[in-house]
């Protein structure tokens, strides 16, 4: 059950941590959908609207994965110390959400490598480097 929990809260902050990033990435490189000629309540018009944003706004949202993921990390780390199940439930929900993500709204080549792969390298890096209780 505590395993279970670790995941599930890891999940959350993991998920809570990206959406305030992301808020502070999108205040820093604030972007003008009405200026780049943008709908987004027409999902064709989402679709190009990805290709139309600076890379900047694109390496905040990351940045944002990543440590969003670390921080969801931490916190399964942090209830659940013998266990790496919690670890693999968080790193594999988000990457899923990721994907989904990805899948949805199609974004430039270099964003899904990079979204993807940070995600990846971040996810090993943490867990390979579990301290032993």
């Amino acid at each position: 059950m505590r395993s279970f929990l670790a995941a599930l809260a890891g999940i959350v902050s993991g998920g809570v941590a990206i959406w305030i990033f992301e808020s502070l990435g999108h205040m820093i490189f604030p972007i003008d959908l009405a200026a780049l000629g943008i709908d987004t309540s027409d999902l064709g018009e989402l679709r190009n609207m990805m290709y139309k944003i600076p890379t900047e706004n694109l390496i905040s949202v990351v940045l944002a994965h990543g440590l969003g993921l670390l921080v969801g990390l931490f916190i399964a780390r942090l209830i659940e110390k013998k266990s790496l199940g919690p670890l693999f439930g968080v790193s594999g929900m988000l990457f899923l959400m990721t994907l989904i993500n990805i899948l949805l709204i199609p974004h430039p080549a270099w964003f899904m490598f990079a979204d993807l792969g940070v995600i990846l390298i971040l996810s090993f890096a943490f867990i390979a480097t579990r301290k032993k209780a």
